[in-house]
Parts: structure tokens; C-alpha cells; sequence
């Protein structure tokens, strides 16, 4: 937030700030700044909640407008609501934590509502809108930059195996491109001679440390302790599908013994046999939920890989939850695996 405030009063921020070219949310802050110079971070939090409720209800309207179900949906996402689209919850204001979220659900409400616009200009206004707040990912936090690549992918998708439900073809895929190549080329254009030395610096402080070597990147790449939550959540899935063929008593019975159990496996972090990932005890419960959010994304994909190499047709269901799942896979992707080596702080010793 300092950072912000000192963009307003002519600090040069690219200049002053090592990772300035990385992590740019400071910039969308200073704006906020100048709308509002006397703005508190309470203030800053109370903009973040109305963001996210606006955010996850918009979503909410376009599955409904999509499906016409999961009018429910509401208060599923009211955890997520509650966090500021933080799961972490470890820094509860507008930041590179809290961005990317923001924008992944704000760019796919308005993929989904695009899908079912009868009109061409809004489908395509839909479309444009949707390729902004992919744009504001990469902006937000740089080496997100290959979430910019989901919609060539859906264009693929869409290609190989033709939905009667949904229609994503060439033209789609350039509504949603071009203003990704008009707001950064613009951006490159006015900050070029900052901007690119500042890329420059960072690439060449990465190369000259250990902890951003070769060699510590690709023995990072895997965390072993992230895979056995995978593990145990995906076990726990199966066995939840297993139960659902129960009739309705039994189903009733079995599944709340089974959700206390999950219970104190996250309670516990599986009875004190699992450390947290990372180190950090806070990161326990958030990371339990994302690995039960990736066995549901490995169950899926397992599940309907049978339909890609027998070019069989999807269900409209699947359809949307592709929609939904390429961003969303990538994003989880390129978060992890390239967190450490653009965000990490450089070990002081090293660098001397």
C-alpha cells in the first residue's frame, strides 16, 4: 500500500522497486489512490469485500444464465466471500494475492455470459471484456502471464471436438486476444525505457543466485508434502462416490461419519503425519481445500478422458466445466510452479 501512495507523489517505481516490472498491483492501487488520496486500508478493505461479493454473484448470474441451475451457488462461494478472495487470509487487503483471483472469476462470469448472447455485439463485448481481466492477470502478477494462452486452448478444444451446446471459433478467440495485445502493447509503449531494464535486472539477479538456479528451481518444482494431501484428499473423494450409491438413510449416516473424519483430518493435518506445505502453519487448512479442488479436477479429467481419443460428444456440463477448468488448471499451473523463482526473495548471502 506504501508503494501505491508513493506512485502518486512522482515516485519512480520502477527504479525504486526490484520486482517493480513482476508484480504491478501497486499501479492499479496508486489509482485508487488518486480517485481517493485520503483513503484508509480500512477503506481498501471494504473495497475488496464489495469487489468479491460483485464478483462472485456476476459468476453465480452466469452459470445460471448458462445451465439454468446452481441458483444455490451463492452460498457455496460466500467462504470465499468472507476471505476476500484470499484463501491464505494472510495479507487482507488489495494485493498480488488477491488480484488474480478477483480477475480469473471476473473473466470467466463474463466467458460464460458471452457463450449465451444471442446478439453479436454482445457476445462480443462480452468477449473483449473477458480478454481485460485476462490481461489484468498477467499484469497483476507477471509470470501468470501463461493464463493468456487458455483461450487459444478452448479455441482448440471447441475445434477438435465440436459441441452442438456451445460455439467458440476463430473470430471468438480474437475478441477475447485483442485487447490482451492492445492494453500491453500500450502499456510497453508509454514505460519501455523502464519496463524492459526493469525485466532485464530481475532475469539477470535470478541467474546470478542459488536460490534461483537451475537446479534449486527443478528440485522445487514437485513439493512431496503438497502431493500427499493430493493423495489422501483423492482417497476421500473416492470413497465419498462410493457412498453416494448408498440409498438415502445409509447415504445419510455414512456421509456425516465421513465429513467428521475429513474434519479432523484437516483439523490435524491428518493426525500430525502430514506437515504443512511451505513451513507455514496458516497455510494448513487452505492448502487441504486446494488439494481436495485438485483431486476433483484429476476425478474429471480421468473420467472424460475417454471421450478425447474416442472423439465422442460431451455433455453440456462437461462442455461448461472445461470452460471453466483450462484457465482455471493453468493458472494453478504456472502459479506454483513459478512462484518460488520470480517472487522469492533472494538470500542476502547468496547474492554477496
Amino acid at each position: 500500500m506504501t508503494e501505491a501512495w508513493r506512485l502518486t507523489v512522482g515516485d519512480h517505481f520502477f527504479q525504486e522497486k526490484a520486482r517493480g516490472a513482476i508484480d504491478l498491483s501497486p499501479i492499479i492501487n496508486s489509482l485508487i489512490f488518486r480517485i481517493n488520496p485520503d483513503i484508509t486500508l480500512l477503506g481498501f478493505r471494504k473495497i475488496q469485500y464489495i469487489l468479491t461479493i460483485c464478483a462472485l454473484l456476476l459468476f453465480s448470474l452466469a452459470l445460471y444464465k448458462t445451465t439454468k441451475l446452481y441458483w444455490y451457488q451463492p452460498l457455496i462461494f460466500s467462504i470465499f466471500a468472507f476471505t476476500g478472495l484470499d484463501l491464505v487470509y494472510s495479507i487482507p487487503n488489495l494485493n498480488y494475492h488477491t488480484y488474480p483471483h478477483l480477475f480469473i472469476t471476473l473473466h470467466l462470469a463474463f466467458l460464460l455470459l458471452a457463450f449465451r448472447q444471442e446478439s453479436a455485439a454482445l457476445r462480443r463485448t462480452c468477449f473483449i471484456i473477458a480478454g481485460i481481466f485476462l490481461w489484468l492477470i498477467s499484469f497483476t502478477l507477471l509470470h501468470l502471464s501463461l493464463i493468456l494462452f487458455s483461450p487459444v486452448i478452448l479455441f482448440y478444444f471447441f475445434r477438435k471436438w465440436k459441441t452442438s451446446y456451445l460455439s467458440f471459433d476463430f473470430t471468438d478467440l480474437c475478441f477475447v486476444s485483442a485487447p490482451i495485445l492492445f492494453c500491453w502493447s500500450i502499456f510497453v509503449a508509454f514505460n519501455y525505457d523502464k519496463y524492459i531494464p526493469n525485466i532485464l535486472a530481475n532475469i539477470a539477479l535470478m541467474s546470478s543466485t542459488n536460490m534461483h538456479s537451475n537446479k534449486f528451481f527443478v528440485h522445487n518444482l514437485i513439493n512431496w508434502e503438497s502431493v500427499n494431501h493430493i493423495f489422501i484428499t483423492s482417497v476421500f473423494l473416492a470413497v465419498f462416490l462410493v457412498l453416494l450409491r448408498f440409498k438415502k438413510i445409509l447415504f445419510l449416516i455414512s456421509g456425516s461419519i465421513f465429513s467428521l473424519l475429513m474434519y479432523f483430518i484437516i483439523d490435524t493435518s491428518f493426525w500430525g503425519l502430514t506437515s504443512p506445505p511451505f513451513g507455514y502453519v496458516f497455510f494448513s487448512r487452505p492448502i487441504w481445500f486446494a488439494s481436495l479442488l485438485i483431486s476433483i479436477y484429476l476425478f474429471f479429467i480421468f473420467n472424460s478422458s475417454g471421450r478425447f481419443f474416442s472423439k465422442s460428444k460431451f455433455t453440456e456440463t462437461e462442455v461448461i466445466t472445461f470452460i471453466l477448468l483450462i484457465p482455471c488448471i493453468i493458472l494453478s499451473i504456472s502459479g506454483s510452479v513459478f512462484s518460488t523463482a520470480w517472487t522469492a526473495p533472494p538470500k542476502l548471502d547468496k547474492i554477496c
